[in-house]
């Protein structure tokens, strides 16, 4: 009997902890049921292995799939029990901790801790901070290595939220997370490790002879360390289709492996494979061990050997081979976005590249054009579910900008690495004037490209989409109908056409408020007549964004400022260059020292007064000044907006009596028959009244302004 699948060890392998993941994942749910399956899974691959113990291959699959998930149940235990601290979450504490990143940008500055002092009691486990800035603001000069201390109120970070996994804190050991302002943070001057002084040594001779827009653009190609590089090189590389240049990957490994084996070509294999796998887990250690470059580390290790012993390299084995040992030690990670983007694109390859090499060569191109074309389209389709469900988007031009400049990007990071390697120790700096010139055309043709009509296109997708995967298996060259191909690609055409329509998501509350999660400023953003309406104070472009694509938002229609203040342009800024918003309101005599800054940079700005109202949301004026923005209920009652700065106490009773919900800053015991939609509370005002709902104590909302409805916001 003709077989299906030809057997591979490792991609049995790959099944098992597949499903291990998911058992890890129930395991923090419900413990007990878990370990059943657990010992289910266990106990099937041990009994596999005693029926099939006289053929190799397949007895190596089933010891291996078993030993590999007693080491995840272990792993899994290990890592979900004891995970938090035992603190009072709902009081202030004193913490310190080292800083192991920082990034500053759009009025936040985004910190994470370890080496964590809570309490003067030392804890493990990483912090995450969200600190609200200002312009020039002390954290800009935060690095690696320094000592913070603040007092502020801790959150967990829980592995599982209602509907979701939270990958993020999981892969990075994030176990906390808060929410404060620059002022409150005291840091001190600290050590740095080896590698860190390395890389910021590397970091600071690119900025020094390349400028700071290219030196951190090279730095982040080499390293992955995007840090300094601005939001809008990243979104216009990101439009573009080669923002994948940014992410060190297998694409940066192979470049490696092909440049050392081009100058050791003429060594023996048993003495250039061990070189080069040192160099690879050299370069890895450097880097840092990212799942993308764990997995192209594996696979060409694997792939390298085969020199040595003469076998054939799989590519779908050693892919398989990665992703056991890297879910098995990890199993959460399965989830994480650079871990599936990285393993889709090498999986689309194995799957489609052989194909449509076959059908350029039968088109007359030459073999060599035709492998490079069909890879990268091959990449490209592997990697489209994440795209749409991670990032929400798909570039349009990429598999056209990605074949015309792939010749580009090889010629750039192999010049710019040799020049890393040979002159810079030696303060030799002038050789980077070849692959800055490189560098310079790479970043105009993605400037151009991001530019082109309907460069992106943005559509928000449900986890049905990775159903797409299953199906490029089916049609792929490792499944063989000899007798029903045709019908098996019928039905696969049309399982993905009702797979892609099946897993679109639409936000569907036309009158919905969502209060953005920030400390000190009040901002919303409005769903409203199917138009999306940001008001507020808006200082905080990242939180703002984040909350954004959380709720399946898209795009802003128009921004509805209280004052605009430079962090307030800063925030629009962040948004425009993302591609999020267009048009600002803000009323006369708000304008403030942001104003030169928005119309230096082109931003579309409309200065109202009370002659003049806008047209989305009505302004409210008290003594002839600007305190607010409303939104008409029903029965002759409004949603009032106010500014941080704006206590509604204050406010005219005539306007107040006809209020029925206020969105402001906090809420102080006043008006106690109103709903307030508040950034936290008051310590001396109890907030078990079903009105007041502070969203720095009970997390992300969506308010159906209409029905007066409460909906958990996915951006919790």
């Amino acid at each position: 009997m003709p077989r299906i699948i030809n057997h591979r060890t490792f991609l049995y392998t790959a099944i098992s902890v597949l499903i291990g993941a998911f058992v890890s994942v129930l395991f923090c749910i419900h413990h007990i049921l878990a370990i059943i399956l657990f010992v289910i899974l266990i106990a099937t691959n041990a009994v596999l292995f005693a029926l099939y113990r006289k053929r190799f291959n397949y007895s190596l699959g089933f010891a291996i799939g078993a030993v590999a998930l007693t080491a995840m149940l272990i792993l899994t235990i290990v890592t979900t029990q004891d995970r938090y601290a035992d603190l009072d979450y709902d009081s202030l504490h004193n913490i310190q901790g080292s800083v192991y990143s920082v990034h500053t940008e759009a009025g936040e500055c985004d910190i994470i801790a370890d080496e964590l002092t809570i309490d003067g009691k030392r804890y493990s486990g990483k912090m995450h901070i969200y600190a609200e800035t200002k312009s020039s603001d002390k954290l800009e000069f935060l690095r690696e290595g320094d000592i913070i201390t603040v007092e502020a109120r801790i959150y967990r970070y829980e592995l599982i939220t209602a509907d979701s996994i939270n990958t993020y804190s999981i892969s990075r050991d994030l176990r906390y997370v808060i929410y404060t302002e620059s002022s409150d943070i005291a840091y001190a001057t600290g050590s740095s490790s080896i590698l860190e002084k390395l890389r910021s040594a590397l970091q600071a001779r690119l900025v020094g002879f390349m400028g700071s827009h290219y030196g951190n653009l090279s730095f982040g190609i080499l390293t992955g360390g995007r840090g300094e590089i601005d939001i809008s090189t990243t979104t216009y590389f990101g439009i573009s289709g080669i923002g994948h240049i940014l992410a060190v990957s297998g694409l940066h490994v192979g470049f490696i492996v092909a440049l050392i084996s081009f100058l050791m070509k003429r060594v023996s294999a048993r003495i250039k494979v061990p070189i080069i796998t040192l160099l690879l887990f050299s370069y890895t250690l450097f880097v840092g061990f990212s799942p993308s470059v764990l997995r192209a580390v594996i696979m060409s290790s694997v792939c390298l050997l085969t020199l040595i012993n003469g076998q054939r390299s799989d590519i779908l084995n050693n892919l398989s081979l990665a992703f056991t040992a890297i879910v098995t030690v990890s199993p959460f990670i399965l989830f994480d976005a650079s871990f599936l983007m990285s393993f889709s694109a090498v999986f689309g390859i194995a799957c489609f590249s052989n194909v449509l090499t076959r059908i350029f060569t039968k088109c007359k191109f030459p073999h060599m054009i035709s492998s490079a074309i069909s890879v990268i389209i091959s990449a490209q389709i592997g990697i489209m579910p994440c795209l749409l469900y991670f990032f929400h988007s798909l570039p349009l031009y990429s598999v056209i900008v990605n074949i015309i400049l792939m010749p580009v990007i090889t010629l750039f990071f192999t010049i710019l690495i040799l020049t890393c390697i040979i002159f810079l120790p030696f303060s030799l700096t002038s050789p980077l004037v070849v692959p800055q010139s490189l560098l310079i055309l790479l970043d105009g043709v993605a400037q151009f490209t991001a530019a082109l009509p309907f460069a992106q296109i943005t559509l928000y997708t449900s986890r049905a989409i990775f159903a797409l995967y299953p199906i490029y298996f089916v049609i792929s060259p490792y499944v063989m109908f000899p007798r029903f191909k045709r019908l098996i690609a019928l039905c696969a055409v049309v399982g993905s056409s009702i797979v892609c329509s099946v897993s679109v998501i639409h936000f569907d509350i036309d009158s919905a408020v969502i209060p953005i999660r920030a400390y000190s400023e009040v901002t919303s953003l409005i769903h409203k007549d199917n138009k999306v309406i940001l008001v507020g104070d808006c200082r905080n472009g990242k939180q703002i964004s984040r909350t954004l694509h959380c709720n399946y938002l898209g795009k802003i229609d128009a921004i509805y400022l209280t004052s605009m203040s430079c962090e307030t342009a800063e925030a629009v800024l962040y948004l425009r260059n993302k591609g999020e918003c267009s048009k600002v309101y803000c009323p006369y005599g708000k304008e403030g020292e942001g104003m030169t800054m928005l119309l230096d940079n082109d931003v579309e700005i409309y200065i109202f007064d009370q002659t003049e109202m806008p047209k989305e949301l009505n302004a409210e004026y008290f003594d002839n000044s600007f305190v607010g923005y409303n939104v008409e209920l029903e029965q002759d009652k409004k949603l009032l907006f106010l500014g941080v700065q704006t206590n509604y106490d204050k406010l005219d009773a005539t306007l107040l009596n006809s209020v029925s919900v206020i969105r402001c800053r906090f809420f102080n015991g006043y008006l106690d028959d109103r709903i307030f939609l508040t950034n936290f509370s008051v310590d001396t005002v109890d907030i078990s009244d079903k009105y007041v709902y502070p969203i720095m104590n009970i997390g992300s909302y969506i308010f159906d302004y209409y029905s007066g409805k409460f909906y958990k916001s996915p951006g919790n």
